[in-house]
């Protein structure tokens, strides 16, 4: 009897994908990769156990967990970008709803506002929504943006240094 052993080689640059770790989209391309790589792993894993290489799976495996470890962590770093504040002051949070889908910025907003409501070191809920670029996209998450403040009757201004972004004082939230 012959045994012949497949080996799989995947050529991936290893070091870390980010770099600057304030850039969010950064964390997001990173996170990408990982959950592909562990697909990949996970999917070679499985056709070395069909063909009966336990020890060739086993490894596979382990490579598979290890980019599921480094996903989440990416998708974690992402996560804390978002909600992490770009100005001095710390009684001013930022939401970046630039890259979310104009379907789920309200639900965005009202969790933030609801979430921050009864934090009294918070004073405003800075919302970058973007500068309107003439896209339907944008300006359909501006509109919905505005309708929900609107229909909530969330006083809000335009922070005239910043197009594209809107200060909500939090202090006039009350359980949105």
């Amino acid at each position: 009897m012959m045994f012949i052993t497949i080996i799989y080689v995947f050529w991936v640059h290893v070091e870390p994908v980010v770099r600057d770790e304030d850039d969010y989209q950064n964390y997001r391309k990173a996170a990408k990769q990982h959950w592909d790589m562990m697909k990949q792993y996970y999917g070679k894993a499985v056709d070395a156990f069909r063909e009966g290489n336990k020890k060739e799976a086993e490894y596979l495996m382990t490579e598979g967990k290890n980019y599921y470890r480094m996903a989440r962590l990416s998708d974690e770093k992402s996560a804390a970008e978002i909600t992490k504040s770009k100005q001095e002051s710390k009684n001013e949070l930022c939401l970046d709803l630039r890259s979310q889908d104009a379907a789920n910025v309200a639900n965005l907003l009202r969790l933030h506002l609801r979430q921050l409501a009864n934090i009294p070191s918070f004073e405003n809920l800075r919302v970058i929504i973007g500068v309107d670029d003439g896209t339907f996209k944008m300006g359909q998450r501006r509109r919905k943006v505005e309708k929900f403040l609107e229909k909530k009757s969330v006083e809000w201004t335009e922070d005239e240094a910043n197009p594209g972004t809107i200060l909500i004082p939090i202090n006039q939230v009350k359980d949105q």
